[in-house]
């Protein structure tokens, strides 16, 4: 059992203290800032939960679409106005380079090169590159949030304040740097048992679930993603070191995984192995678990088809994420993408047969430059035949350097908010629900979920790729 006491207030005198806050990132950038935590723990620093008590902010951001990008540079703005050095990581520096540093000329680092951290605290003795990969997704506290549940939890008598500023600290200690105690805690302390009872729609930070990232970076080139200035080509791990965190998680007792990466399909291409390969290892290992593989782009969905069919018939792989985008071969040309819708659909189906209860995801773009309102519908078409479980409809936004910034006419706003508008109704009919999601701009597509509540939504929004 790890003890509250004032010696454990009074060993992190002194120590560097950090603030790390992601900007809407995807799960990939929440992992990053995640092992950043570690990284900064075993180097003697104290992850703080408050900016105003940091002496460095490592600010994780996203520059996936025009509205991300806008998002993070706010926050940018924002964290200059405290007192502590600010790091800006994240999408955002390599892709927004000229507004960051119009704005920002302090120090930054690009997602495919975090190990050059090391380079910003040279006096730090343990290498990023010697700290082990991240398995759960970085969260952001809601402070106030979390002193209102100690508040219901203990009463209005005890001095919250002080009680939630020593919780928090050693849960940081366990969390950041003793993940296997951790766990023990987040499943039998009773307070945390109501935590996750009470606030499971939004503070993700105590799901059940271990996070795999079986490699970074990405091969496709698509004519509209600028993610790939920021991540980089493909880098596989190791499959010895892949099943070695899988086993980890087992003996941790966790019994859902996520395997995400940037281009999951792509794994192994690299090392001379492949995803078949990798998920064939997994599945023979013997447990009661479930996994859920995302980001696999439909052409790899057609290539391994055949092995991807054997292996989901072990009913050990419960979620499958593979995007189509569009239903329309003319677009998925225009988009860089694989194009035989017939083969896509083939695939797809072979896969529901394999496995009736797989929740197959998928995400699409309404709005590609020239794309007309009879292709969009195509789009629909496609989501109805195949019978997608979940899916995401976001407005296509226009990105710096990409081959679609060039791409005449483009689709008005008007016209995206009509079909998102139709989308709904197509869908409904068709019989799912549907939920348009304001601060995102994306609409979610269910038939996994009767009602789309708030756990719901908590749980569609950490299925985005």
């Amino acid at each position: 059992m790890y003890i509250i006491t004032q010696n454990t207030f009074d060993s992190n005198m002194g120590r560097q203290t950090v603030f790390i806050y992601e900007v809407s990132t995807c799960n990939r950038r929440k992992l990053d800032a995640f092992k950043l935590s570690r990284y900064f723990v075993r180097n003697n620093c104290q992850i703080v939960d408050d900016p105003t008590k940091a002496d460095i902010i490592i600010l994780i951001t996203c520059a996936y679409s025009a509205e991300h990008a806008n998002q993070s540079l706010q926050m940018v703005n924002r964290f200059l106005g405290y007192d502590a050095e600010l790091i800006v990581g994240g999408c955002l520096p390599a892709i927004e380079e000229e507004r960051l540093s119009e704005l920002f000329n302090g120090k930054t680092i690009v997602t495919s090169e975090l190990e050059k951290i090391d380079e910003f605290f040279p006096e730090n003795r343990v290498s990023f590159a010697n700290i082990e990969d991240a398995n759960t997704l970085w969260e952001n506290i809601n402070k106030h949030k979390l002193i209102k549940i100690f508040e219901k939890f203990f009463g209005k008598l005890l001095p919250l304040q002080r009680l939630f500023d020593t919780f928090s600290r050693c849960l940081t200690n366990l969390l950041y740097d003793g993940a296997t105690n951790y766990q023990k805690i987040i499943k039998n302390h009773l307070f945390a048992k109501y935590i996750k009872k009470r606030w499971f729609s939004s503070i993700r930070l105590y799901e059940d679930v271990f996070y795999i990232r079986p490699a970074w970076g990405c091969l496709g080139n698509c004519s509209y993603c600028v993610i790939k200035k920021a991540i980089g080509s493909i880098r596989s791990k190791p499959l010895d070191t892949i099943i070695s965190e899988f086993k980890n998680g087992l003996k941790s007792e966790y019994k859902n995984f996520v395997l995400d990466a940037d281009d999951l399909g792509a794994y192994g291409i690299d090392i001379g192995s492949n995803l078949p390969e990798l998920l064939d290892k997994l599945t023979s290992i013997p447990g009661d678990y479930k996994i859920h593989i995302r980001n696999i782009h439909p052409v790899w969905v057609v290539k391994y088809i055949d092995p991807l069919e054997s292996i989901l018939k072990r009913n050990k792989i419960q979620g499958f994420g593979s995007s189509i985008q569009s239903g329309n071969p003319r677009i998925l040309k225009l988009m860089h993408r694989f194009s035989d819708v017939k083969k896509m659909e083939e695939a797809f189906c072979r896969l529901r047969e394999a496995c009736p209860d797989l929740m197959l995801v998928t995400e699409c773009i309404n709005g590609f430059p020239t794309e007309t309102r009879e292709e969009f519908k195509e789009t629909l078409d496609f989501i109805k035949e195949i019978d997608f479980s979940l899916g995401y409809i976001f407005p296509f936004s226009s990105r710096p350097g990409t081959f679609a910034e060039s791409l005449e006419p483009k689709i008005s706003n008007d016209e995206i908010i009509l079909r998102m508008k139709y989308a709904k109704r197509y869908l409904r009919k068709a019989g799912y629900n549907t939920l348009f999601l304001k601060r995102h701009n994306i609409m979610v597509f269910s038939k996994k979920f009767s009602t789309l509540d708030e756990g719901a939504k908590s749980f569609c929004l950490s299925t985005i790729g």
